[in-house]
């Protein structure tokens, strides 16, 4: 395969599972009784993060370490994170 296909393949596959997994969460936001404008807030509260975090980590990746050891880190932290959420049952928690 060439590099383009690949490529293209990789970002399809990342921006799928961000489709794949809204309808799933959403059905169970529902399940554990929180409102629709709780359910809008932990939504929003998701893509203002992308708005922010990359100000905040290439300030830190650049200035402190490298790129790819600040990306794993970011990901080794959002993985434990996700881990934990999956066990909480409160609207506060899960925003923050």
């Amino acid at each position: 395969m060439s590099l383009r296909s690949r490529l293209s393949a990789m970002m399809f596959l990342e921006y799928a599972i961000w489709g794949a997994w809204t309808t799933v969460g959403a059905a169970y936001f529902q399940s554990l009784g929180f409102s629709d404008t709780m359910i809008s807030w932990l939504f929003a509260a998701l893509w203002l993060a992308c708005i922010v975090s990359p100000f905040i980590g290439g300030q830190i990746a650049d200035r402190y370490l490298p790129t790819q050891y600040f990306l794993a880190g970011a990901h080794l932290v959002g993985a434990a994170l996700l881990f934990l959420m999956g066990g909480e049952r409160s609207f506060g928690a899960m925003l923050i």
